[in-house]
């Protein structure tokens, strides 16, 4: 019965342990995400912020008249043509960060289109008038509305690769909204780091969770041995070691254990002690009783003896 006892308990105990551990493992996973999403969200919010800032400078130096003098391919030649594009080009050099500047115009069809590009390589360079037919959605659809800086909400793909775009519009003399200057970061960097820090959370989690299996397992094994030594005791099992010796909560435990089990063992004696002096009274209580009882039978059979002796005569 013992024993069943304690294959029960044994049963329990492995169901709280694997609870305890996968409960800690989940615990780590939450805060893992959530840290890893906190910290998503201000990276791309730090990004928003600095493109936003580099936009807002560069287009300050966009001249809008030599700007607005550019209207077909041949104007590549013009020396305004060439002003801006330097321009552009000592932009994109003084930040590692921009991959692509330009300045862009709806045409006569309302589709946006390249004025300036900054790009030196003439299989990468887009000439003016040409249609910039990977424009993300955000770009096609908003456009003309544009009239502040702006950025977009999530990474873009074309052609030329995967970015991050911001743009801000530059106005002529009479207010009038000239072009709009976009600027790219290269996203595949931004990913990239992305993906190192998320490679470290991770770490993070996977040692948490295997920290969570030993502390769980380690605290399986206390409570495994004090039962056992408790199971012992109740069989008379001396010489107990109820937890190992430390001088942590866990040592604490163990003296107040150790202390439950001696006491619970002095009062077991002590009833024994007891029962043994009860069953010594008991005994002498039936022996007397048993003396008694004779003498009443002895003096009932001398009435009887006198009382048919009396009859007689």
């Amino acid at each position: 019965m013992e024993n069943l006892k304690l294959k029960k308990y044994f049963k329990i105990r492995t169901k709280i342990t694997i609870t305890l551990i996968l409960s800690s493992i989940i615990l780590m996973g939450l805060i893992s995400f959530f840290s890893y999403s906190y910290f998503l969200k201000v990276s791309r919010e730090d990004l928003k912020m600095h493109l936003s800032t580099m936009v807002s400078m560069a287009v300050l130096q966009v001249d809008a008249e030599k700007h607005s003098s550019l209207k077909t391919r041949a104007d590549e030649s013009t020396q305004a043509y060439k002003d801006i594009k330097t321009t552009l080009q000592k932009i994109r050099n003084s930040s590692k960060d921009i991959y692509y500047i330009y300045t862009m115009r709806e045409n006569e069809n309302k589709d946006v289109s390249f004025i300036v590009d900054a790009e030196e390589s003439p299989i990468n360079v887009s000439h003016l008038g040409d249609v910039y037919d990977d424009a993300s959605p955000f770009l096609k659809n908003n456009f003309s509305t544009i009239k502040n800086t702006v950025t977009e909400d999530n990474f873009t793909t074309d052609k030329w690769g995967t970015w991050y775009s911001g743009y801000a519009p530059f106005y002529d003399k009479d207010g009038k909204i000239e072009g709009v200057l976009g600027i790219d970061i290269k996203a595949s960097d931004i990913v990239s780091k992305e993906k190192s820090i998320f490679a470290i959370y991770l770490i993070i989690f996977l040692l948490s969770g295997l920290l969570a299996t030993l502390v769980g397992l380690r605290l399986n094994k206390v409570i495994s041995t004090s039962i056992l030594s408790l199971s012992n005791m109740l069989q008379n099992e001396k010489n107990l070691e109820i937890f190992p010796s430390s001088d942590n909560e866990i040592g604490e435990l163990k003296n107040m254990f150790e202390d439950i089990l001696n006491k619970t063992n002095e009062s077991k004696i002590n009833i024994q002690e007891q029962l043994i002096s009860k069953t010594k009274e008991l005994e002498k209580i039936n022996k007397n009783l048993s003396s008694n009882v004779l003498k009443i039978s002895q003096l009932k059979k001398e009435i009887n003896d006198l009382r048919e002796l009396f009859f007689k005569k």
